[in-house]
């Protein structure tokens, strides 16, 4: 006799499997989409602070400066 094969995958039917795959996806997607909510407000939070309205303004000048000293 063959030796059996150790953690080989149980498979019940394909509807558990598709199933299964796509709750996994959607969590995966889930937290994807969280993590990108989370990010997006950090960026606007910082874009939106008053410390850095004016430092953005400055740096903005800046690149403007050094734009304008190359042609």
């Amino acid at each position: 006799m063959g030796k059996k094969r150790k953690n080989a995958p149980v498979k019940v039917n394909n509807e558990t499997d598709i199933y299964s795959d796509n709750l996994i996806e959607n969590r995966l997607m889930i937290k994807i989409l969280e993590l990108q909510r989370v990010v997006l407000k950090k960026l606007i939070d910082r874009e939106t602070s008053p410390f850095n309205q004016s430092k953005n303004n400055n740096d903005r000048k800046n690149t403007d400066l050094n734009s304008n000293s190359l042609n």
